[in-house]
């Protein structure tokens, strides 16, 4: 020890009067004085004394008589308060006293050093010793106080830093004892000489205690039979107050009482998971520490009995983080007791919140059994509780009460908790598990695997971990309720941060489910009606959740139900913006009014799209509906995105659909937010069709069309279309094909199973013959169109503009027309009157099929009501049959609807001769006539007979009644060619006689017979032509005949008389008397043959009684056919 170098009195020393006997407070009665005079006297002089003598002290010190005493006794009470084995080096020394202030000695750079390890354990840069003045007075200076300030205490390695191994628990005995020692010695070493001393410390670090330690104040406060210590620390930035009172008791039994609050606790792998700052996610960030207030109380009793210590353990706003923005607050006190006879660290009943749940929870923590190496403890905890409430903040359900027990290990070294059985029984059901809590400094991890069966859903509600599966979780507590879970596993393996420290790189879950759930409602998404009773499973895997639904039924506000089954839900990982997407594909069946109301909430709501109400549907429907929409939305999140692909069966709507009936309808529809696709089968006001189309919606690009394809009858064509029914009969197929609404509408039909029929020029295609037509159709409410109208055949062709209005066709414009091969005309239909005005203009007209056309019309007897007709045709070329043709044609023709009043038709023949007809009037009134000087080329042309060539051709009738003309026909010069049946009457013959030409003796050439004249009387019926007073003459040969040429079966029956040599065997019917004799009256020759040509008109039979050649003419009558 080194001698006092200095004595200086300070200002310092004012302070220290107070300790001064002059200060305190008189507690002796009053002396019993005399006059109060001789009182106030001595009052005065002992004051001046008390005064005088802190001054006397001070100046004692100044002058060093005294202050190497006082040093010397300031040193040895520094001693005394250290222990044995630790001494201190001081570097220097003063002595202070102050006015007032009292005396000190101050001490630099005192440094204490362990004897075993010879380094520095303490170093303070300034020590202050206090002396009581009056104690120096009476010469035995006494310490009071001693202060320290820039102090470096270093606490030697303990166990459970960084740098050792963590203390067994057993070793809580051991410490528990130090601690009782060490508060012992302190009631010694603060007590000097007999005298109590007080303890100050200011900016002490203490280091080597795993981090460092800042106390800024600190203070011992000696007091009979205990120490107060009160210490401001701060520990990682965080300000904490010490407070303890240590007592003893005569007896020497020890009390310590410490409590800190905001205790940075030793759980920095565990910050992430209580942390409350979203930094977390943040490369570089760290997370608050983990605090708690801390209380603990060691007692130690008198003799043998163990030293007893408690221990409390309170979370300072703890929030549990579940994810971003989530946070789940966690209270309550957990209440150790040290049990030294089991060596067990007892948990009593502690009371643990986190959000609504609760538990109250008794346990253990103690040593391994198998733990035997002192650097790798191994500590085994127990935890249990009766009285538990399962309670989670963003669940629906109701709490649910439960009992639960967890065993496990954990061991510091390998930072591993090992909780080997956990088991849980609650009114939900029961469930067993088992997991590790991997505490690796870079990816702290928990895994764990619980198997339940058996288990209320509500249940697995309430216990499901936040953290794990968020997006699952979520989706659960919002979307299924009721019903049991029948078997679930849990295979959670979850990090306790959500990144990798000093990096960018996050960590996720790789957590893994399976449940598979009965009777549960099943919400979807929008307000969709939920599905309930429903069987499916619910997985997590990769992140990716998958929901499947077996079955259920959808029950809806109205009282209709639909079947639900074969749903699949995909939920996904969220994405950057922490949005969750979810892919919702369930197939739906029920009637079609149950379906159309289902598709009407949202998010579909489809009534947005389509005006209807679910009760003017009717059928049946089986829908898909696929869907994906975000699990939490925003403002911003865009609408659900979804599809319903409708199959449907037997479906009709009551109400008109864009002013048709649809009904009968199969097929499918499907509807998205842009459009619908439609392709069914059904009937359009009754009618067979095929309908396709797409119609948006919304305003989209997507351009609206319709290909629908009618089956129309003819009643059918009536009802969508009048006016049609005079082209075409028959049922055909009809594609409608449209665009945008008010675009025309493009209509292909297939007219090869139909007859078409152009009545005002005589013109019909047969069913069974290819043909078809297309145009536009544009529909309005006073007409229909048709543009570009196309007719496509095999040898025939037209192409036009119709319009028709609502009381039939208007107008129908052919620019051009083909009906047969070579047509080249055009044809303009007015609607004029009730009927039409047709003109036809061209080069060239096939008017074979014309031909034909009147030919049956003559033939028919009951004509059917049509409509009035003007035609007006002018075609410099028409064909007809047997290769002619007719040039300069001019038609003018009338027809009142029921027949034809007038007909007007010039032309000229191939060869050049002139052709006219002329009729006029009808039915009774009707009178016909017809001149052409080429007889043959107008009959080879109408298709009569072929085998004549020239002739000057007159033809009168008149109506004799109301369906009968009557009249005659004459023909001059002219020539048959190659008749074949004329050559029949000449060389057949008959049972062994002789032909004609055998009994005239003369060949008889039928190659060609001039004739000079033939006349006949007609008498013309509906589908009958009767002839009668027919007679044929020419020079080589004549014939009388009468008949019918064809009846409504197309038979012929003509007999009559063939003569040979005509101008000389007719000399002797001619002479009288004897021409009545031996002729057969006039035109009757005297030698011939009678015939009969009898069958179909195209093939008939002839059959020639030759017998007649021989006779004489009156006998002749008596063998010709009849």
């Amino acid at each position: 020890m080194r001698h006092v170098e200095k004595v200086r009195f300070g200002s310092e020393a004012e302070r220290l009067l107070h300790d001064m006997p002059s200060n305190s407070d008189r507690k002796e009665p009053p002396l019993r004085g005399g006059r109060s005079g001789r009182w106030r006297r001595r009052m005065v002089v002992a004051a001046i004394l008390i005064a005088l003598l802190p001054l006397l002290v001070i100046g004692l010190v100044k002058t060093g008589v005294i202050a190497p005493l006082i040093e010397n006794r300031a040193i040895a009470a520094l001693n005394a308060a250290l222990p044995d084995d630790l001494p201190a080096d001081i570097g220097s020394s003063e002595v202070v006293a102050e006015r007032f202030g009292g005396i000190a000695v101050n001490l630099d750079k005192v440094s204490v050093r362990e004897t075993l390890s010879g380094r520095d354990i303490l170093e303070v840069g300034r020590t202050t010793i206090g002396v009581k003045t009056m104690s120096v007075l009476r010469g035995s200076p006494q310490v009071d106080k001693i202060a320290l300030s820039g102090v470096r205490f270093t606490v030697p390695a303990a166990a459970g830093d960084d740098g050792g191994p963590m203390p067994r628990i057993a070793s809580i005995e051991t410490g528990l004892s130090r601690l009782l020692d060490s508060v012992n010695m302190l009631f010694e070493r603060t007590t000097i000489n007999g005298l109590r001393v007080n303890i100050e410390i200011a900016d002490m670090t203490v280091v080597g205690a795993g981090q460092d330690i800042l106390v800024r104040n600190a203070v011992i406060v000696a007091r009979p039979g205990q120490r107060a210590v009160e210490a401001d620390v701060e520990i990682e930035g965080h300000h904490t107050q010490l407070v303890g009172v240590l007592q003893r008791s005569p007896s020497g039994a020890l009390t310590a009482r410490f409590r800190m609050d905001g205790v940075p606790l030793a759980a920095g792998r565990m910050r992430t998971v209580f942390s409350a700052v979203t930094s977390d996610h943040e490369p570089g960030a760290a997370s608050d520490p983990l605090l708690a207030n801390l209380s603990v109380n060691a007692r130690r009793l008198r003799g043998d009995n163990p030293d007893q210590m408690s221990i409390s353990v309170e979370p300072v706003d703890y929030s549990l983080k579940l994810d971003n923005g989530d946070f789940v607050p966690v209270l309550g006190r957990f209440n150790f007791d040290w049990k030294p006879v089991t060596k067990v660290l007892s948990l009593r009943e502690s009371t643990l919140r986190i959000g609504r749940s609760s538990a109250v929870v008794t346990g253990g923590l103690r040593d391994a059994p198998d733990s035997s190496d002192p650097q790798a403890p191994v500590y085994e905890f127990e935890a249990l509780t009766n009285d538990g409430v399962s309670n989670p903040a963003d669940s629906p359900e109701r709490g649910i009460k439960f009992r639960a027990k967890v065993n496990g290990t954990f061991s510091p070294t390998e930072r591993l908790i090992d909780v080997s059985h956990i088991e849980v029984s609650s009114e939900a059901g029961n469930f067993e598990g088992a997991g590790t809590f991997d505490l690796a400094s870079t990816t702290p991890t928990a895994i764990f695997a619980i198997s339940i069966k058996d288990f209320a859903l509500a249940g697995v509600k309430q216990f499901w971990p936040a953290p794990v599966a968020r997006a699952a979780r979520r989706w659960v507590m919002s979307n299924l309720a009721g019903g049991r879970v029948v078997k679930g596993d849990f295979l959670i393996a979850e990090p306790l941060r959500r990144r990798i420290p000093g990096t960018d790189k996050m960590l996720e879950g790789d957590s893994e489910l399976s449940l598979d759930v009965e009777g549960v409602r099943f919400d979807v998404t929008g307000n969709i009606p939920p599905v309930r009773d429903a069987k499916g499973r619910l997985e997590v895997k990769g992140g990716e959740t998958i929901v499947t639904l077996d079955s259920g039924t959808t029950y809806l506000p109205s009282g209709r139900t639909a079947a639900v089954s074969n749903g699949t839900m995909s939920i996904h990982r969220p994405e950057v913006d922490d949005l969750i997407h979810v892919d919702l594909d369930v197939f739906v069946s029920g009637t079609a009014d149950a379906l159309g109301e289902l598709i009407s909430y949202r998010p579909i709501s489809a009534q947005q799209y389509r005006d209807y109400e679910p009760d003017e549907l009717s059928g049946l429907a089986d829908a898909r509906v696929t869907m994906r929409f975000v699990l939490n939305p925003r403002e911003d999140t865009p609408p659900p995105e979804w599809n319903v692909i409708l199959d449907i069966k037997d479906a009709a709507i009551s109400t008109p659909f864009e002013g048709r009936m649809l009904s009968e309808m199969e097929g499918r529809i499907v509807i998205d937010r842009t459009q619908a696709d439609i392709d069914v089968k059904g009937k359009i006001d009754g009618v067979p069709a095929n309908i396709v189309m797409v119609q948006p919606f919304g305003g989209g690009v997507t351009q609206s069309s319709r290909d629908i394809v009618l089956n129309l009858t003819d009643d059918d064509r009536k009802r969508i279309a009048s006016g049609l029914d005079t082209l075409v009969f028959g049922t055909t197929p009809v594609s409608v094909k449209s665009g945008e609404e008010g675009e025309p509408m493009a209509v292909e039909a297939d007219l090869s199973g139909a007859k078409l029929s152009l009545p005002w020029i005589g013109w019909s295609k047969g069913s069974g013959i290819d043909a078809r037509t297309s145009f536009d159709l544009v529909l309005s409410d006073d007409e229909t169109r048709i543009n570009e109208f196309k007719l496509d055949g095999p040898s025939f062709s037209a192409e036009g503009d119709i319009t028709v209005g609502k009381d039939g066709l208007q107008n129908a414009r052919f620019a051009k027309v083909k009906l047969n091969e070579g047509d080249n005309v055009s044809v303009d239909v007015e609607a004029k009157g009730k009927g039409f005005l047709v003109n036809v203009t061209g080069k060239s007209f096939d008017a074979r099929a014309l031909i034909r056309h009147v030919r049956e019309t003559l033939k028919s007897k009951d004509q059917e009501k049509g409509v009035p007709v003007e035609l007006n045709a002018s075609i410099a070329k028409v064909t007809g049959f047997g290769d002619e043709y007719l040039r300069d044609v001019k038609v003018h023709m009338l027809y009142d609807g029921s027949d034809v009043t007038e007909v007007t038709t010039t032309a000229m023949t191939r060869s050049g001769f002139p052709v006219s007809v002329a009729l006029k009037g009808a039915a009774a009134k009707r009178t016909i006539k017809g001149e052409s000087l080429d007889a043959g080329e107008i009959l080879r042309f109408l298709d009569i007979y072929g085998q004549i060539r020239g002739g000057i051709m007159n033809l009168s009738l008149k109506a004799v009644g109301e369906d009968t003309l009557t009249g005659t026909a004459d023909m001059t010069d002219f020539r048959i060619f190659n008749e074949p049946r004329l050559n029949a009457l000449v060389s057949t013959k008959s049972g062994g006689e002789a032909s004609l030409k055998e009994a005239i003796k003369r060949d008889i050439d039928t190659r060609e017979v001039v004739f000079d004249r033939s006349s006949a009387t007609l008498t013309i019926s509906p589908s009958r032509l009767d002839i009668k007073d027919g007679a044929i003459r020419g020079p080589l040969v004549g014939s009388t005949f009468r008949g019918t040429l064809y009846d409504k079966n197309d038979r012929m029956r003509i007999a009559g008389t063939f003569m040979p040599a005509y101008a000389a065997n007719s000399l002797l019917p001619g002479i009288p008397i004897l021409g009545l004799v031996l002729g057969n009256g006039r035109d009757r020759a005297l030698i011939g043959v009678t015939y009969l040509l009898e069958g179909d008109t195209k093939k008939p039979k002839i059959t020639v009684n030759p017998l007649s050649a021989i006779a004489p003419g009156v006998f002749r009558s008596i063998f010709e056919f009849r």
